[in-house]
């Protein structure tokens, strides 16, 4: 446990395939990342926690509850494509990419004001469209799901439980147990920032 910021790495990476990005710590209270694309048209920064295996520990097992959130905000949302959530591993899960093959994650369109929630396996997605409520332009909100004690996956905004969202268990494309998946922060657009307050990721043992 411990501030976002902690530590020189602490097992984080960021990557991308095309333009280049930063991260910084702006002076706030308890700590904040920045994360901000070059001016590279489709410039597509990548956070990601972890690799292909440990520390990769996230996987979909029905009785194992598990828990995704963060509390962040997009500087343009209808500019910047979105991706957030656990997959396997990608360096441009955004929507011109490449979706992991399996995961379970929040994706936006560029243009778009709401986001999509996946539960994808193999390479296809069992999908909700647009279930979030708007996003606003610099404004946070707090987005993640949980995997309840039988397997049902509950999308989760500013608190509240998104029903239109949930998947429920034994739904096609879950991923199994096989699929190690690990946490994913993605954007894509010129000069775009995604700021996180805070991240919570946890799985029981």
């Amino acid at each position: 446990e411990g501030p976002l910021t902690e530590g020189a790495a602490g097992g984080w990476v960021l990557s991308g395939t095309t333009g280049a990005a930063t991260i910084t710590q702006p002076n706030v209270r308890s700590g904040a990342i920045v994360l901000t694309a070059d001016g590279t048209g489709s410039c597509n920064p990548t956070l990601a926690l972890g690799g292909a295996s440990a520390p990769a520990n996230f996987i979909y097992s029905v009785g194992k509850r598990l828990w995704c959130f963060a509390r962040l905000k997009l500087v343009t949302v209808a500019t910047t494509e979105l991706f957030f959530g656990l997959g396997t591993p990608d360096t441009s899960p955004c929507v011109t990419g490449t979706f992991p093959s399996d995961g379970i994650f929040f994706d936006k369109a560029s243009t778009a004001t709401k986001a999509d929630f996946h539960a994808r396996k193999d390479g296809t997605s069992t999908e909700k469209l647009l279930v979030t409520g708007t996003l606003v332009d610099d404004t946070y909100t707090t987005l993640g799901f949980l995997v309840d004690v039988n397997g049902h996956i509950i999308p989760y905004q500013d608190g509240a439980a998104i029903a239109a969202g949930a998947i429920v268990a034994g739904t096609a494309n879950i991923p199994a147990v096989g699929d190690p998946m690990q946490f994913i922060l993605g954007i894509l657009g010129a000069s775009m920032t995604c700021t996180v307050d805070w991240i919570m990721l946890g799985q029981e043992i």
